[in-house]
């Protein structure tokens, strides 16, 4: 079928192209043959979709040029034209390529799914400062892109624009970009190191997740979002500074940081949340400002390397499994600020003593008994004597006795 459409195609191009075929021009003669509605009324009958033509015209011209011809053109198309559709795979040289500025002439804007899947394509891109935006999944899975150089135009780089470039390992950001989406460079194996400018003010979720290569960076303080699993999954990761300007850490951030060994969270910060620092089996020093008053479930689960913690003074809730299976954690201590812990709050540790900065009816009341019991906690030092699990008590008209 592929071999008549061939026929068939040159056919026509003598037919209806005979000049530019004689001239030798690609660029005009593929920028006609793609706003020929009758052709592509025919192509579009042969093809599941439009990627699926654009391999079929690397393979019929064999001739790069005709790469870009086509790109000129897609950027130009309107969202709902039928002639293609974002899809498909593009394996179109012997070996990877490097794109110029000049392959980029009269563009001003890298279309969404331009080059998205270009497997074995692309090793290297260099964007002219003509260049303003970059659009969504443009570079999804070019897995052998090392590098890319993006001017400072560039103030805008959507969602998933290099999501899964496995070999990615440099990239400068522009001086004006304004934020940095969601999983822009997830799965990005190779990048080692990212400078985040100052024009930044927001980083979207997941923004960094399985950068298995990254091993520090950091926030500046023009970022005042944050957003879930920025860096989950980042096990070579070391250190980070965050921005001083964050009011909470989102779920999952920095889950899976096996390598992260220390943590400052800033003042201002209100809220550590799920499974925030989970697994950050290395991580041994963590420091909580006082402006955080409650700690989520399983923010802490399983940082088996933290051996002591000092919760801050105007903290409130500690929710269930916040440090669950924190094995290596010997001492903590609680403020009288607390209003609840979880039933669940340290299960699964080996906590020797806690020292609660209130008295042991105070500690009853915040739930602390029952916490004792369940996480097998040997004792809590007071302000007016030890508890321990064997200690009993019971409430008479909101009074607690010892028995």
């Amino acid at each position: 079928m592929l071999e008549e459409f061939k026929v068939w195609f040159s056919k026509y191009l003598i037919d209806h192209y005979r000049r530019e075929l004689m001239l030798g021009d690609v660029n005009n003669l593929l920028d006609s043959v793609l706003e020929d509605n009758d052709l592509m009324a025919e192509v579009y009958k042969k093809f599941v979709n439009f990627r699926g033509f654009v391999q079929f015209l690397i393979w019929y011209f064999n001739d790069l040029n005709c790469v870009f011809a086509v790109g000129k053109v897609i950027h130009k198309l309107k969202d709902n034209s039928p002639r293609f559709t974002r899809s498909g795979t593009i394996s179109c040289f012997d070996k990877p390529i490097i794109l110029y500025p000049g392959h980029f002439e009269g563009m001003w804007y890298i279309e969404g799914w331009m080059f998205a899947s270009w497997t074995d394509c692309l090793k290297e891109v260099i964007l002219p400062n003509t260049i303003k935006s970059i659009g969504e999944y443009a570079f999804r899975n070019c897995s052998s892109l090392e590098k890319i150089t993006i001017p400072d135009s560039v103030t805008t780089i959507k969602s998933y624009a290099f999501y899964l470039c496995s070999k990615l390992d440099n990239v400068v950001l522009p001086s004006g970009l304004k934020s940095i989406e969601e999983y822009l460079f997830d799965g990005c194996n190779e990048l080692k190191n990212i400078e985040i400018p100052n024009s930044v003010t927001s980083i979207g979720a997941h923004a960094f997740s399985r950068c298995n290569s990254l091993t520090n960076i950091t926030i500046p303080d023009s970022v005042t979002n944050i957003n879930y699993g920025l860096f989950w999954g980042c096990s070579s990761l070391v250190s980070v500074k965050l921005s001083k300007n964050i009011k909470n850490i989102g779920n999952a951030t920095f889950s899976g940081c096996s390598s992260l060994t220390s943590i400052k969270i800033p003042e201002g910060v209100t809220l550590i949340n799920t499974y925030a620092f989970s697994g950050c089996t290395s991580l041994s020093s963590v420091e909580i400002p006082n402006s955080v008053d409650c700690i989520n479930p399983d923010a802490f689960n399983a940082c088996t390397s933290l051996e002591k913690i000092d919760l801050p003074n105007n903290l409130k809730f500690i929710e269930n499994n916040a440090f669950e299976n924190c094995t290596g954690l010997r001492t903590v201590k609680i403020p009288n600020s607390v209003m609840k812990i979880d039933d669940w709050a340290f299960n699964g540790c080996n906590l020797a003593e806690i020292y609660y900065d209130g008295t042991q009816s105070q500690w009853v009341g915040i739930n602390g008994w029952i916490m004792l019991r369940k996480c097998g906690v040997k004792r809590v030092i007071c302000t007016d004597g030890v508890f321990t699990p064997d200690t009993k008590y019971y409430k008479i008209l909101g009074t607690v006795v010892k028995i």
